[in-house]
């Protein structure tokens, strides 16, 4: 038996999401949805797969995940535009469908058993009707009727959920003979159609759906990973399948292809990546607990310790490194400062942030000793090291989705630059920021930000200055590029959270002497 996926489409209706991402790659839980889709099928099954708009990629992720797996890709030309749509892309993968089969969107997630396939039938949801879906009338348990989106509602109709079976595929397919503007919008239901006479049986389904923003957010919650906190980028993605293999995607290939070469350099501190594509990378899945499940003050002690060896010198040249530093640093933060105020200029202005004055971004940063702060340590680094990123197994560390580059240098990093991402992942968890526990409020010329830190974490950040200055390193420095990281990660987070790390940001930066407002949170 066969099973067809749509994934052509260019998902406009969860716009900035897929951008440079399909639809169908579109994180839902712990993997893409079309993973959700495929893993609900028999492992002797065949997908004929349509492809269109960031096809490649749908294709790379594919291949990489479910390489045993027979997938017949139909590259779909005219997926967007004048003259695209699922009824296309429906028709030119006709020929590989010439027997019975499923139809199912690929943003359509279900849950429980798939009925046997021994007659036509129609996915219906348990929910209430909406003008949103298309609908069906039901006596019986057989179709009567589909209605399209504009048509009068009935509270007695069922929405249909974009997921059917077709056992009368010569009937279903002598519908799609000729292509117009009309049938480009009605898809499967060209065909569906003419099935009612047929007898057309309708099965309720637990739907998900992945289709729109408001929708997707509502499946999200549904199916919430318990074992990881990864905050969502529009750019990046980390992926968890089958509790086996980790897929890490970006929509840069050139990223992808740095840390694969960061993971030579770094070695055994990191998992051994397995396979790559040009926007994909993927290892072994390494058993144990993530740090911030488990992370308490005598873990912490042992944590540093370990990062100790790993944060081994790197001989350089002193004056090239302080200038890589400094286009790190100062370059790097202009760039991410402009690119927030783009968009939100109106949240940058002279006011009381937490009943401390604090002037506009620019003289925050014109205020900053850019050289000196560059005059870092040289060490082998990784470059995002906070407790998500870190696992502990068997009495060991291992070191997760290290950093690309080092402005653009694969060795050598800053070690004030590791300890700085430590102390803001203590300060900002992500679990606290996934559980909404961030308050961003604004006022006409006053701010309040402040989010929930445990006693654990209180005790662990009072630990960790403690050891700076044991070391003898600039507990100040530390702090700053602290407030740094903030306003660089900002631009790349959604509303209000964009906002609340911006405000942040400025607060720690302006006022690193003095971080006793953290304490009181």
């Amino acid at each position: 038996m066969k099973i067809f996926i749509p994934t052509a489409g260019i998902g406009q209706r969860l716009k900035n999401l897929t951008t440079t991402l399909n639809k169908s790659l579109i994180t839902v839980g712990s993997k893409p949805a079309i993973s959700h889709i495929i893993d609900m099928f028999p492992n002797n099954s065949e997908f004929v797969i349509a492809i269109g708009f960031q096809g490649e990629k749908v294709r790379d992720y594919l291949k990489l995940v479910y390489p045993q797996k027979k997938i017949k890709f139909v590259k779909i030309k005219k997926f967007q535009g004048s003259g695209s749509g699922l009824t296309r892309t429906l028709f030119e993968s006709k020929k590989y469908l010439q027997e019975p089969f499923y139809f199912i969107s690929c943003d359509t997630i279900i849950k429980g058993k798939i009925p046997k396939s021994n007659n036509n039938w129609i996915g219906v949801s348990r929910s209430r009707p909406s003008k949103s879906y298309r609908r069906v009338s039901i006596k019986k348990n057989n179709v009567l009727q589909i209605f399209n989106k504009n048509q009068k509602i009935n509270l007695n109709q069922k929405n249909y959920i974009g997921f059917s079976f077709i056992k009368d595929y010569q009937n279903f397919w002598e519908q799609f003979k000729n292509l117009n503007k009309k049938t480009l919008e009605l898809g499967e239901i060209i065909g569906m159609q003419a099935l009612i006479e047929n007898k057309l049986k309708a099965y309720s389904f637990d739907w998900y759906d992945t289709g729109n923003l408001s929708s997707l957010e509502k499946t999200r919650k549904s199916f919430k990973d318990k074992e990881f906190n990864i905050l969502e980028k529009e750019n990046e993605a980390i992926w968890f399948l089958n509790n086996s293999l980790v897929v890490k995607y970006s929509d840069s290939e050139k990223f992808i292809k740095k840390r694969v070469l960061r993971q030579k350099i770094l070695k055994k501190f990191t998992p051994k990546i397995i396979h790559t594509k040009k926007n994909f990378y993927t290892y072994k899945k390494i058993k144990g607990k993530i740090l911030s499940k488990c992370i308490n003050p005598v873990l912490f002690v042992k944590l540093l310790k370990y990062l100790e060896k790993f944060w081994f010198p790197r001989v350089v040249d002193k004056k090239k490194f302080e200038k890589n530093c400094y286009k790190f640093y100062k370059n790097k933060t202009l760039e991410r400062v402009s690119l927030f105020l783009k968009n939100n200029r109106k949240y940058d202005k002279i006011e009381k942030i937490n009943n401390i004055k604090i002037p506009k971004i620019s003289t925050i940063l014109n205020n900053i000793e850019w050289k000196k702060l560059s005059r870092g340590i040289s060490v082998n680094f990784h470059g995002d090291l906070h407790f998500e990123n870190i696992i502990f197994s068997k009495n060991k560390f291992v070191l997760l989705d290290w950093r690309q580059d080092f402005n653009e240098n694969l060795k050598v990093g800053d070690l004030y630059y590791e300890l700085a991402k430590i102390m803001h992942g203590i300060i900002v968890s992500h679990e606290r920021v996934l559980r909404q526990q961030f308050k961003i409020k604004q006022l006409n010329k006053q701010s309040y930000v402040d989010i929930y830190i445990s006693s654990n974490y209180k005790k662990i950040l009072k630990l960790f200055e403690k050891w700076i200055i044991k070391k003898k390193l600039s507990l100040e420095k530390v702090r700053i590029l602290t407030g740094i990281i903030f306003l660089n990660i900002a631009p790349l987070h959604h509303y209000p959270y964009n906002i609340f790390l911006f405000k942040l940001g400025k607060l720690l930066t302006f006022n690193s002497k003095n971080f006793e407002i953290i304490k009181k949170w």
